[in-house]
């Protein structure tokens, strides 16, 4: 196989088959290759979504691989496919416009109703025909269907010539592991023995085709509330997802910080942050703080009563001559135990974004900001 002028050539003169969809945006710049399963009954179903220029919530790939290795190239190389979704790695967000999505006919997990196996959309299947696994996003095992040898060694074919094709092609990641929600290709796929041999340029030896359980990069939690607090990646608020980025450079806590419940304090002024729409009040400490003889600093304004009372403990932050800007909110988990496997999402600033791996008690997989020094790989 081989790339020419952003189309799939199966040699010099054949290209691959072409379905074009108008679904996609200019410019990409390919840096990943996003590995997906279709999640649905055929290659054909898929690829007719996959065009779909209608739909309330249009979707494309630049690929479809069939069961038995047929290709259709939805998207040229040198445009954007909408296949990745909310989707973050490393340092970026927005993996639409640095990645290749390829998309494998696969019904994806099973679960197992009456000592039946039925799929997500109801179809049935023989439990010799899936593997039980278990996923790290799920908590029990589920039956996940098996990727057939020809389907798994013409996308290792597709990946060689699209790193032929773009040299700056760092990782191939399975959609997975840059959307929060997403659990494809699933274990079935053996994604780790996929990038193995993709990136060493090695052939397989015969007979032994995915073979051994993929394994994803863990860090683990090395500390807890209230030294080790977690923050909101995202939330819904009256029906709209607000997203946050890690905990913004506030000033320095005030050592008189927080302040107790019913402090007495005189407001100089009160300034929003218009930004966030929090309103800071600055404020002169006129109760007695054990020592400490004259405090002033910035407090949530909402928390000042009365204008003259704190109504509940506030932190204080020292005045730097600007206002705090917005604080990402705790998450409410607060913070994550000790030893928590996670999977390490984004960096920036000290700050990373992470999954956990396993269910936290009362709030199931968590994604939350902490610090980057919070977490040591396992």
């Amino acid at each position: 196989m081989l790339i020419k002028d952003n189309l799939l050539f199966m040699d010099e003169n054949t290209q691959a088959t072409f379905a074009e969809s108008n679904n996609f945006d200019p410019g990409l710049q390919v840096r990943y290759i996003i590995i997906h399963y279709t999640a649905g009954s055929s290659a054909s179903a898929a690829i007719k979504t996959l065009r779909d220029d209608q739909a309330p919530n249009r979707v494309s790939a630049h690929q479809v691989v069939s069961r038995t290795g047929e290709i259709t190239q939805l998207v040229p190389f040198d445009r954007v496919a909408w296949h990745a979704g909310v989707s973050y790695w490393e340092n970026e967000r927005d993996i639409n416009h640095i990645s290749i999505g390829i998309e494998l006919d696969n019904e994806g997990w099973y679960r197992q109703i009456d000592g039946i196996w039925v799929s997500s959309f109801g179809t049935t299947a023989q439990e010799e025909d899936l593997e039980i696994m278990t996923h790290p996003k799920h908590e029990n095992p589920l039956g996940w269907r098996k990727f057939p040898p020809v389907q798994w060694l013409t996308a290792l074919e597709i990946c060689r010539a699209l790193r032929v094709a773009f040299p700056n092609i760092e990782d191939v990641l399975g959609h997975e592991d840059i959307h929060q929600e997403k659990v494809d290709p699933g274990p079935a796929f053996r994604l780790d023995q996929f990038r193995a041999v993709l990136f060493a340029d090695q052939s397989l030896p015969e007979g032994e085709v995915i073979t051994q359980a993929a394994k994803v990069q863990e860090y683990k939690t090395i500390r807890e509330s209230p030294e080790a607090p977690i923050y909101v990646n995202e939330c819904d608020k009256d029906g709209v997802i607000v997203r946050y980025g890690p905990p913004p450079v506030l000033p320095d806590r005030h050592p008189a910080s927080p302040l107790p419940e019913e402090t007495r304090v005189k407001v100089d002024r009160t300034q929003p942050d218009k930004e966030s729409g929090i309103k800071w009040s600055l404020v002169e400490v006129k109760s007695k703080l054990p020592g400490f003889k004259k405090v002033a600093g910035w407090v949530n304004a909402d928390l000042v009563k009365g204008g003259n009372r704190i109504k509940s403990p506030a932190v204080l932050y020292i005045n730097n001559g600007s206002i705090p800007k917005r604080e990402t909110p705790l998450h409410p988990a607060k913070s994550l135990p000790a030893g928590t496997h996670v999977r390490r999402l984004e960096t920036r600033k000290g700050w990373v974004l992470v999954c956990t791996l396993s269910k936290i008690i009362s709030h199931g997989y968590v994604y939350a900001w902490l610090r980057e020094s919070d977490i040591v790989k396992v």
